[in-house]
């Protein structure tokens, strides 16, 4: 086969452009950056979102955070992911502060103490902290502290969700504010701030012994949760 010189300069185009795309495919799946698209912010409950990160897309949902610095230009943001992301290099969970640190031009005040916390003593807890930049609707707002959020989950509870089509779990009729923990012999705690409830439940579904699955045939919990609400 006879090459021409045209051909190989095609040939040489198409590879080139083949390796570009890959490239830049490969560069949008390693950018460190958070893109928030959103129609509105705002202070009182969280709205729908779209959050993009490391290639990927999320729904989310979002709102303002902050009493005095409310009156910032750079505010800060609470974020609630629909599922469990990973942001910079902070430990995979669906919900994140995105601190402005508008007064702190160091951006060191929250990270550092927390870190020197946790230093002190190894059961010592504090939110873990990266920084990202942080682009709303394609306009760059900044760079920002991302940190973990302080609540049930973060302290080791479970949450309301949905564990199939059907069903949520431990109960419909609780808000997605609720928290708590199931232990191994049936028990629970249970704290719903919204509907201002808590609920301790004591009971041994292993005595006298483990063969008879009556206490999950009968959905005692929920059932529970239903007399109650």
């Amino acid at each position: 086969m006879k090459w021409t010189p045209l051909a190989i300069l095609l040939l040489i185009i198409t590879s080139c452009s083949g390796s570009s795309d890959a490239i830049q495919d490969q560069e949008i799946e390693n950018e460190q950056i958070i893109r928030i698209y959103s129609d509105s912010i705002g202070w009182d409950g969280k709205l729908p979102c779209e959050i993009t990160y490391a290639g990927k897309k999320y729904k989310a949902a979002i709102k303002y955070r902050g009493g005095i610095s409310s009156q910032y230009p750079k505010h800060s943001m609470t974020v609630e992911f629909e599922e469990k992301v990973t942001l910079g290099n902070l430990p995979t969970n669906d919900d994140f502060i995105f601190n402005a640190s508008y007064i702190d031009k160091t951006f060191q005040r929250h990270k550092l103490s927390y870190d020197i916390f946790r230093l002190m003593n190894s059961e010592n807890k504090a939110p873990r902290c990266d920084y990202l930049p942080i682009y709303l609707n394609d306009k760059y707002i900044g760079l920002y502290v991302i940190m973990e959020k302080v609540n049930g989950s973060w302290l080791g509870f479970d949450k309301a969700r949905i564990v199939s089509e059907n069903k949520v779990y431990p109960n419909e009729k609780l808000s997605n504010k609720s928290f708590g923990h199931t232990g191994f012999t049936g028990t629970m705690f249970w704290v719903d701030p919204e509907k201002d409830l808590i609920l301790v439940f004591l009971t041994n579904r292993v005595y006298p012994n483990r063969n008879k699955g009556s206490f999950y045939e009968v959905d005692v919990r929920n059932k529970l949760f239903e007399i109650i609400l």
